[in-house]
């Protein structure tokens, strides 16, 4: 066990450019997750002997990983210059739509293989990103929704009110 572990000391030593430095209190996020998931991963690794070529493959495709998600989710307008924020809960008033300027951008497809590649490999699971995935898909769909509904599209007609608006529920009321 003590060559293993020193084995995955020398991976751990190898591999440890990847992590990305927090620059502030604030966008500890990308830094903590990748350091609780890579110290997870080693404990699961251990328990399981595996070699220490398997276990770089497994930290690389957890890193990979954390990376997809957050690029799939971090096309946003909310003025954020740290890299380090995956994803915070979007507020009220965003989902219903007041404030269209701060609304994310997630890239559906993305995420989508993201969550796929996460539940296929069980021994990457770990509750911070479970949280990430289940939050950023809920609003997504909630957003989808919102947006079908007020569209037209989800009852198989346009609202052209809405559409000529620009999707702004409050210049529609100036169109009606």
């Amino acid at each position: 066990m003590e060559k293993l572990e020193a084995a995955y000391n020398a991976v751990d030593a190898e591999l440890s450019y990847l992590k990305k430095k927090p620059t502030s209190y604030r966008s500890q996020q990308l830094f903590r997750i990748q350091t609780e998931l890579w110290n997870l991963i080693r404990q699961r690794s251990l328990r399981e002997r595996l070699t220490p070529d398997k276990y770089n493959k497994r930290i690389r495709k957890a890193l990979e990983l954390v990376d997809n998600i957050k690029s799939s989710l971090n096309d946003t307008k909310l003025g954020f210059d740290d890299e380090q924020v995956i994803w915070f809960h979007q507020p009220k008033d965003i989902l219903a739509g007041m404030q269209r300027e701060a609304e994310p951008c997630i890239y559906g497809d993305d995420l989508e293989r993201a969550v796929a590649t996460y539940l296929a490999n069980p021994w990457m699971q770990h509750n911070p990103i479970d949280w990430i995935l289940l939050d950023s898909m809920i609003y997504r769909g909630l957003v989808d929704f919102r947006e079908g509904v007020l569209s037209g599209t989800l009852l198989g007609e346009f609202n052209w009110k809405y559409i000529l608006s620009g999707r702004n529920p409050f210049k529609e009321l100036l169109i009606g």
